[in-house]
């Protein structure tokens, strides 16, 4: 697996700066006005500069940080806020874990064929918040939550590191020990002991650990060895369609959870066949006798109710999962859901010629009832395309467009892509028409029309291009 990590630094107050931009500059602190009772909820680097803290009580935070902005609580901005994110990421995967607000784990797996390597997917993760969100991120990328959640910590606003695989170790072996997950008094008495690196704590006997700490001292030595078994779980604004069986005795052998696997894809194929449905992606849950959950997903492409893909792709799924102990519960999950016909290709309009005697179009339209019901075809009504715009447009001494205004702005062609003509258009009656498909210096594509009657251009975004172009 490989796991992203997006981590917005002080979220509500970037949120809130978003709303009054006036406050970029301030020291800010959220939580209410210096008066309430309650505690910080968040604030700014100018303000911890000042010694604020988080938890602190808002009277104290007064007096170390007179200058601040105090802003009262706003959850439900924090939440949409949240929910934009969410959106905002989804064309990278479906699987998204919100653990906090301005915090979020997305399944990077598999995604080389479509961004490239991982450097080159991070970048675009941080381009992506930056542009539609206009909030800064760091990203750490790596093959567990831990490690990404570090490289993402140590990383500045906007900007982020990848931690290739098989490296986690030895990347976080120099790390202080403060960034492990731990207690105050695990702290004091590793101190004691001369303990100060991340890389030390994986170098110390685990059973030492295990007497010393507990679980504690367990989880500790499995993070700092660069191990970190907790599955990502995804949050879906809809519950997918899901069934589970409970195993009466724990299973370690693929093939047995194979077989238990089939049962329910056979379930959920034939739910889905029943409603006329296709799913966009599949999860896979266990639980282990000793040990936690692990969990695995992948799309299925295009969206599928057919049982073998459904049992093969879950097979392929399980056979990811690293399970440490016998299987005990097995869970599989299918989601986005659609309607089948949007997966559904064409029909062909014509048959080979012993079927002409039939009339295709007859025969088309019934092919589209017979599937998707009398409804499916109504009948439509003449729709103008849209109407083109007049525009000022500068010309080179060939006559092709340079340059055009909009919105009193001078905008540049970079390159002219097509150039068709026409004698006549249904829109405009006689004279001849130069169509030209150019792009922009900002890489805007457009379609700009010279008539040649009244000599002016227009924009003319329903235009398509001729078969036969002059250039």
């Amino acid at each position: 697996m490989k796991i992203a990590y997006i981590r917005i630094q002080d979220f509500p107050v970037q949120v809130e700066i978003l709303e009054n931009p006036a406050l970029r500059q301030t020291a800010v602190v959220v939580g209410g006005l210096p008066s309430d009772e309650g505690t910080v909820y968040a604030c700014s680097p100018a303000a911890r500069i000042d010694g604020v803290q988080l938890g602190m009580g808002l009277r104290q935070a007064e007096q170390l940080s007179p200058k601040a902005n105090f802003l009262p609580l706003s959850r439900d901005r924090y939440d949409e806020a949240q929910k934009n994110l969410l959106d905002t990421l989804s064309p990278y995967s479906p699987f998204r874990e919100s653990s906090a607000p301005g915090r979020i784990y997305l399944d990077a797996s598999g995604l080389e064929a479509l961004y490239g390597t991982d450097d080159e997917l991070l970048k675009r993760i941080l381009r992506t918040i930056e542009d539609e969100l206009k909030l800064l991120p760091q990203v750490g990328l790596a093959a567990n939550k831990f490690t990404a959640e570090t490289a993402a910590r140590l990383s500045d606003p906007g900007a982020g590191q990848v931690v290739p695989t098989g490296t986690e170790r030895e990347f976080l072996a120099p790390l202080p020990l403060i960034l492990l997950p731990s207690s105050d008094d695990t702290y004091r008495l590793l101190g004691r002991l001369g303990i100060e690196t991340i890389g030390q704590v994986a170098e110390m006997p685990v059973g030492g650990l295990s007497r010393t700490f507990g679980k504690e001292g367990l989880l500790l030595h499995s993070l700092a060895s660069g191990k970190d078994l907790r599955p990502l779980m995804p949050q879906f604004e809809a519950a997918p369609l899901s069934l589970e069986t409970h195993l009466e005795f724990p299973l370690e052998s693929l093939e047995q959870l194979a077989a238990y696997s089939d049962r329910l894809t056979s379930q959920l194929s034939s739910e889905l066949e029943a409603g006329a449905l296709v799913a966009g992606a599949i999860i896979v849950e266990i639980e282990q006798e000793y040990g936690g959950p692990l969990s695995a997903g992948g799309y299925l492409r295009p969206a599928s109710s057919d049982l073998r893909e459904l049992s093969d792709r879950a097979t392929g799924l399980l056979s990811t999962l690293e399970y440490a102990s016998g299987v005990t519960a097995l869970k599989l999950g299918l989601f986005p859901l659609h309607p089948f016909h949007i997966e559904s290709k064409q029909l062909g309009l014509f048959r080979p010629k012993s079927f002409t005697h039939q009339n295709p179009i007859q025969r088309l339209v019934g092919s589209i009832q017979d599937r998707f019901g009398q409804s499916a075809i109504l009948q439509a009504t003449a729709v103008e395309g849209p109407p083109p715009d007049p525009i000022e447009v500068r010309t080179r001494e060939d006559g092709h467009p340079s340059a055009f205004v909009r919105g009193n702005t001078w905008g540049r062609i970079a390159t002219i892509d097509l150039h068709w003509r026409l004698e006549g258009d249904w829109w405009w009656g006689e004279g001849r028409k130069d169509y030209y498909k150019v792009v922009t210096h900002t890489g805007e594509i457009l379609v700009l029309l010279h008539d040649s009657k009244e000599d002016r251009w227009y924009l003319h975004a329903g235009a398509q291009p001729n078969s036969w172009p002059l250039t």
